[in-house]
């Protein structure tokens, strides 16, 4: 990972780094979004002075606040994670992080066999 030079912006370097992992541009438009989200809930805080409590506050106010579906929860978290684990400045200490990534709902078998024995698949 290439060194934050002064003048160069936080995402702007975020960007570079997904393009040198050879991401997706949608990944990397993705990732841009949600850690843009990270920082602006957090009162545009740097993102190299919040660590994993600040990372738990963020994912807790998406599932319970915001109603996110799982997957997307996972997404806002990936994106988070790659801040603070691929970006030199944004970490400047290490922690644990413990979280969980949010699991799908089952569907039931009951249901599905209702809904099949209706008519309504």
């Amino acid at each position: 990972m290439p060194r934050r030079r002064m003048g160069v912006k936080l995402l702007d370097c975020v960007r570079d780094g997904i393009r040198t992992r050879h991401y997706s541009r949608r990944t990397e438009d993705a990732y841009v979004y949600w850690i843009r989200r990270y920082i602006v809930f957090h009162k545009r805080v740097h993102p190299s002075t919040m660590g994993a409590p600040e990372i738990s506050a963020f994912l807790t106010w998406l599932a319970v606040e915001q109603r996110l579906s799982a997957s997307t929860q996972n997404q806002a978290f990936c994106a988070v994670l790659f801040l603070q684990t691929e970006h030199k400045s944004a970490r400047p200490h290490r922690e644990t992080l413990e979280h969980r990534e949010s699991v799908r709902p089952e569907l039931s078998e009951t249901w599905l066999t209702r809904r099949w024995r209706t008519g309504q698949c």
